[in-house]
């Protein structure tokens, strides 16, 4: 089975993109910035989908020794940089 990663499956574009995936015979997986509810109801109502929680440019927290992932850095820091940027 082919396999695709849908950056933003939570918007009106890549929900569409999941779908058509789906629908085509691909396993999703789906990315959100901060629609984890949207996320987890495409996931289920596609059934061939799994939720990817690390963002595509955000460094997950991990302990490689112990294979355990703290958190998958859902974080957006934009925020905080504009604030920074005004300083």
């Amino acid at each position: 089975m082919k396999k695709v990663l849908i950056t933003g499956a939570t918007g009106a574009i890549g929900e569409a993109c999941a779908r058509y995936f789906s629908d085509n015979g691909y396993f999703v997986y789906i990315h959100y910035h901060s629609n984890q509810a949207k996320a987890e109801a495409l996931s289920k109502e596609l059934g061939n989908a799994e939720i990817e929680i690390n963002s595509v440019s955000d460094n997950p927290l991990m302990n490689c020794e112990e294979n355990i992932i703290y958190t998958g850095c859902n974080f957006y820091g934009g925020y905080m940089a504009h604030a920074a940027d005004t300083l």
